[in-house]
């Protein structure tokens, strides 16, 4: 695994994986703060794909691109409320989710994901979105844990 250093500049471009749970909110929360911060410009990416998450319970009405749309939404909401700044951009691809984000990777200065902090057998049985990424990226990633209240 390659060290990177992170010096991100005004010129800088931060891509964020965004699905709608928890910790990628924290993610995109994380992300607007570092473009804010450095003067970056930051795109909030929302990976849809057409396979049923399970094929055993798929709705008649099912369209996973309205979803990702929706949860898009509701994270711009979260994280900015009703007024989106300029320097901010959603992107919503049809794809693999790790795919994209190491696409993104190519031309970005940071990757951002959330992770849901499955760990041990699970972890391995499930795979992970934030592992692939920082496995496979072409530039540095931050990988946001999920904070927890107790």
């Amino acid at each position: 695994m390659q060290r990177h250093d992170m010096p991100l500049k005004a010129s800088s471009r931060i891509v964020v994986g965004i699905d709608g749970f928890t910790p990628s909110i924290q993610a995109a929360r994380t992300a607007a703060e570092w473009a804010r911060t450095f003067g970056c410009q930051l795109e909030l990416m929302c990976v849809w794909t057409a396979v049923p998450p399970s094929f055993t319970m798929v709705a008649e009405e099912w369209y996973p691109d309205r979803q990702a749309e929706k949860a898009a939404a509701e994270v711009v909401v979260a994280v900015f409320g009703a007024s989106v700044p300029e320097w901010v951009n959603v992107r919503i691809p049809e794809g693999s989710a790790a795919g994209r984000l190491i696409e993104a990777s190519r031309t970005y200065d940071l990757v951002i994901v959330g992770s849901r902090g499955h760990g041990g057998f699970a972890g391995l049985l499930l795979g992970s979105v934030s592992a692939a990424v920082a496995e496979d990226a072409h530039c540095p990633v931050l990988v946001v844990h999920e904070t927890r209240t107790a």
